[in-house]
């Protein structure tokens, strides 16, 4: 049953009730044809017939019809040219005399109207009634009599009788259903091998075509791209889609294997630094638990602050997460609004003084272009400046400076936080807006980059923006947020 479900097998079996149903249509046509064919040379060969009857078989005589060599004339062709039938009929078409058996006459009188349109030439080829049937049409010739001027009745000559039928119709199945039959069946079987050929050469691409699918399927393999034109039929349309297509699948299949790698280092890296602030939480609170009656006051005052301060770092790295995996989803839809950076600018620094100065360090703010507008959504990009600034002063020393910077950088604006720290290893630059990547200072201290900048950097993204870093051990970090600006 397979094979016949096959577009192939399918396409050749409509083919072949299409050739047969032609077959069938040409064999009615071309007898219908070839019967008007025979009425059509019947009747011109035999046109004068009646005139030529009167004529040369007096059947007229003084201008009268002479019954005697009419009955002679009937007696005559009954047995020389039984092929054709003689009738004398009245001015109505009636019957009045006839050479046909008197038992299988059917019509007392015959139509008018085709001998009229025969007579006066209106219509070449008319067919009148038959008198041995009651429904049949028959090729005749037909002349008034005994003259045109003074008309008694018509000599009507049906040239194809009884007899001539019943020939014919030997004559056509023994020989025209044989030639008719041969024919046919000698078309249809050229017409089908024609046909079968045609179809199997426009098919072949397509089994080809399902061959690379079922392969694909199978290997995951995408198929060698087509050149990127437009030419070719329908078929190899469907060839190129299905190959852009493929390799569309491989490259997201390759994505969500990178993905489903990362996805484990982070599910990996999660669980590593949620345990140590979990298990520095729970340590202080066991101790407390079961020394709590030979710890001081102070002790254990210590100990409970210890493990807030613990129970606080694990508040916040997993809010961080939940907050990273929100912008990872595009669960924040980000509300732009047009702002101006110089003043936004101050505004940040002058949210963070105090603590800098506690620390010793110096916040500048250095305005380029103070008239310079941005689109950005506020409450996001200061989640952003917070975690940059709140970095710097973490690795900030004494007598140190933080510089926040605003220029104008083409189609963007460029918001600098500029620190004066140890810098990051060139190696680490890379990986560094990943999750929970971490950056080597130059004394081997970790600079916790954690869940901030990888925040940080799905933010701007989402923003419309992106983020730069660029440092140098020994000389400190800068780092580069690009905003579009706003259209006026």
């Amino acid at each position: 049953m397979k094979a016949f479900s096959s577009l192939f097998a399918k396409l050749s079996i409509g083919l072949a009730a299409l050739l047969l149903l032609v077959g069938l249509l040409y064999v009615f046509l071309s007898g219908l044809a070839a019967q008007r064919y025979v009425e059509h040379l019947s009747q011109d060969l035999h046109r004068s017939l009646a005139d030529n009857l009167v004529a040369d078989k007096n059947l007229v005589q003084q201008g009268r019809l002479n019954q005697d060599a009419l009955k002679e004339t009937f007696r005559q062709y009954m047995v020389v040219n039984p092929s054709i039938e003689i009738y004398l009929l009245d001015l109505q078409g009636g019957l009045i005399a006839y050479s046909a058996d008197p038992g299988k006459v059917k019509r007392e009188k015959v139509s008018l109207r085709p001998i009229f349109a025969f007579l006066d030439g209106s219509e070449q080829y008319p067919l009148g009634d038959d008198p041995r049937s009651h429904d049949k049409k028959k090729p005749f010739s037909v002349t008034t009599v005994p003259s045109a001027d003074q008309p008694e009745g018509y000599l009507y000559v049906v040239l194809r009788g009884e007899q001539f039928d019943e020939i014919e119709k030997m004559a056509h199945d023994n020989y025209f259903r044989r030639l008719s039959g041969w024919a046919v069946a000698a078309s249809l079987l050229v017409g089908l091998l024609t046909g079968l050929a045609v179809f199997y050469w426009l098919t072949r691409r397509l089994r080809g075509l399902s061959q690379q699918m079922e392969h694909f399927e199978h290997t995951d393999t995408p198929p060698q791209a087509l050149l990127n034109d437009h030419s070719g039929d329908e078929i190899d349309h469907i060839n190129r889609t299905f190959k852009r297509m493929a390799q569309r699948i491989r490259l997201q299949l390759d994505q969500l294997e990178d993905k489903d790698i990362q996805r484990r280092q982070l599910v990996a890296q999660v669980s590593h630094d949620l345990r140590t602030p979990l298990a520095s939480m729970l340590g202080y609170i066991e101790s407390l638990e079961l020394k709590h009656d030979r710890l001081s006051v102070e002790q254990q005052q210590s100990f409970l602050a210890i493990a807030h301060k613990q129970g606080k770092r694990l508040s916040r790295m997993i809010e961080s997460l939940f907050e990273l995996s929100s912008l990872e989803a595009r669960e924040t839809e980000p509300l732009h609004e047009t702002f101006m950076p110089a003043e936004w600018l101050h505004d940040v620094a002058q949210k963070h003084r105090i603590r800098a100065e506690a620390q010793g360090v110096t916040i500048e703010v250095d305005i380029q272009h103070a008239n310079l507008l941005a689109e950005a959504d506020l409450s996001l990009l200061e989640r952003v400046m917070d975690n940059l600034i709140d970095n710097a002063l973490s690795h900030a020393n004494d007598a140190q400076s933080l510089s926040l910077s605003l220029a104008d950088d083409g189609e963007q604006v460029a918001i600098a936080v500029t620190d004066q720290g140890q810098g990051i290893d060139p190696q680490q630059l890379a990986t560094l807006f990943e999750p929970f990547a971490r950056g080597d200072t130059q004394n081997n201290e970790r600079h916790h980059a954690g869940l901030g900048l990888a925040i940080a950097k799905r933010i701007m993204l989402l923003l419309g923006g992106d983020i730069r870093i660029e440092s140098q051990l020994g000389k400190g970090s800068v780092f580069t947020l690009l905003l579009p600006k706003a259209t006026k």
